[in-house]
């Protein structure tokens, strides 16, 4: 939900960096080392003239690491590689390929070309930086801790946070410095209240609220102590301050588990009991794979949309990458309008 949207430096983060790279690790070393017996990059030809500036086919396949790909292929079958390597239909086939990906590598080109011209640098800080809100993001979409991170990286033979920091920021310089280019770009994009304000009138279903209640649990493994302190609770003592000494679930502080929703992924019949209860009412014992479990309702939620001021964060959020994406596509097209192309291939 919107709620999950945090502030992650923005945009390309979003779109660009946050696809794990955990697929890129497949390429072995073993692949790498034997990349060098192939001639594969002595494509000299040129490849296009852009704004009078000679480009090569090597420039191009080095943005779709097609070193990369033929060595795939290699591994799968020998014979047609060397065909498509070394035969003339082969090679047509080969530029066909570069052809169709041409305006894609046109973007990339005189985005580089942009980045130099602005001066712009890529320091260890900025590399720090991105890579922590890189890291931070993949551990809030897969909702993994760093523990159960490594354990996955290792598995990928990436044996720590340290390693595949480095293999990252190889993989991503280009998009880093990209990422930089875009945050110049950005700094100029503001908002007023009253934007903001627009902005979560015409967008009022992303900020829906479903009809729940706010609860709060105790937790044991034993009916007995279940059944006591349910009564005792019942009896008027502090609900949270039992929850403190006797629950057993360590994620809910003072047994608060926050709304509960007919969406919400709570085991049944622990959901059933919760959605049923009013406002202060403390449930009968529920029995769950976990234990049992004594809930009290605190608020009732009414189904609606949530208030500006409840949401102004979000909808902050929300507005910036809607402003920057569409800016960001603007530029470009601007950059592609532009620019004289005469291609070769």
């Amino acid at each position: 939900g919107v709620m999950l949207v945090k502030k992650l430096g923005g945009f390309l983060l979003i779109i660009f960096l946050s696809l794990g790279l955990i697929g890129i690790i497949s390429i072995s070393t073993e692949v790498q080392a034997q990349e060098e017996d192939f001639d594969l990059l002595e494509a000299t030809d040129l490849l296009a003239i852009i704004d009078g500036d000679e480009v090569y086919i090597q420039d191009i396949d080095e943005f779709l690491h097609t070193d990369e790909l033929i060595m795939t292929l290699f591994q799968v079958d020998q014979e047609f590689t060397q065909v498509l390597i070394q035969s003339e239909a082969g090679q047509d086939l080969m530029n066909e390929y570069r052809k169709s990906r041409f305006p894609d590598f046109l973007t990339y080109y005189l985005l580089q070309r942009e980045i130099e011209r602005k001066g712009i640098e890529l320091t260890a800080e900025k590399q720090e930086e991105i890579f922590q809100e890189h890291l931070e993001l993949i551990l809030v979409q897969s909702q993994r801790t760093e523990e159960e991170f490594v354990t996955m990286l290792q598995q990928q033979g990436i044996q720590s946070i340290e390693e595949y920091q480095q293999f990252f920021q190889e993989v991503n310089e280009e998009d880093m410095m990209i990422y930089l280019l875009q945050e110049e770009l950005f700094a100029e994009i503001t908002f007023s209240e009253e934007e903001l304000e627009d902005y979560y009138q015409e967008n009022k279903d992303l900020f829906f609220q479903q009809a729940g209640v706010e609860v709060s649990h105790i937790l044991v493994e034993e009916e007995e102590l279940a059944e006591e302190l349910q009564a005792r609770a019942k009896a008027g003592e502090d609900f949270a301050k039992l929850a403190e000494e006797y629950s057993i679930d360590p994620g809910a502080e003072q047994g608060k588990l926050g709304l509960v929703t007919e969406e919400t992924q709570f085991v049944e019949p622990f959901k059933t009991e919760a959605l049923a209860l009013s406002a202060g009412e403390i449930s009968a014992v529920v029995e769950t794979q976990f234990g049992f479990h004594i809930i009290k309702a605190h608020e009732i939620v009414e189904e609606g949309s949530l208030d500006f001021s409840e949401v102004r964060d979000e909808v902050e959020i929300l507005a910036m990458e809607e402003k920057r994406s569409s800016f960001w596509d603007e530029y470009r097209q601007e950059l592609e309008d532009e620019v004289e192309v005469e291609l070769k291939l």
